[in-house]
């Protein structure tokens, strides 16, 4: 933080010592306690007081909610989001349903995303399709010429297009239904 970056605090999240008792390091104890931006050295600190978001979000009748099972237009998520993009400059943003997780892998010479969709119904053994997923990463210096899509599932692959924003790559794939592969190079 002295050198930079944002944090982005909810509620008492990580400020709590190994006792569940509110931590009392000297640098950072009178942001960590008061809502609102905070100045540490080169970096922001963000704390949101949001009463009691992890139990309104994840929970329901004592029940942890599976990714499928959270609404998306919760106002907690909905802040969050905002709160993200408003601070946080981020490799890569990810435009879908909740369940399609994304990960980026940078080689020599490509990028791999690595796609995968937790919308499984474990009482029918089968999966829901996402549907559409745009995608915008940063290309990290690299120049890119094509993009391959290699979908395990329907064992397809095939070339996809895409968009170039200045450094970003901006696609869109129509669904993924378990595992998805996309090569950049």
């Amino acid at each position: 933080m002295q050198d930079g970056g944002t944090v982005v605090q909810i509620n008492d999240f990580a400020t709590l010592n190994t006792q569940g008792k509110i931590g009392n390091p000297p640098d950072s104890a009178s942001f960590t306690r008061s809502s609102g931006r905070h100045k540490l050295g080169s970096g922001i600190w963000i704390r949101e007081n949001w009463g009691n978001f992890e139990f309104d979000y994840l929970y329901s009748d004592g029940m942890h909610l599976l990714p499928t099972e959270q609404n998306p237009d919760n106002k907690h998520l909905q802040r969050l989001r905002s709160l993200i993009k408003e601070n946080i400059t981020l490799d890569i943003n990810v435009e879908g349903p909740l369940t399609v997780s994304v990960r980026r892998f940078k080689g020599d010479q490509r990028l791999v995303l690595h796609l995968v969709n937790y919308d499984y119904d474990h009482i029918q053994d089968i999966f829901t399709p996402s549907g559409p997923v745009m995608i915008e990463i940063n290309k990290q210096g690299l120049e890119i010429n094509k993009a391959v899509l290699y979908d395990i599932e329907n064992r397809l692959v095939e070339e996809i297009p895409f968009e170039e924003k200045g450094d970003k790559i901006v696609l869109t794939i129509a669904n993924v239904e378990v595992y998805s592969i996309i090569e950049l190079k």
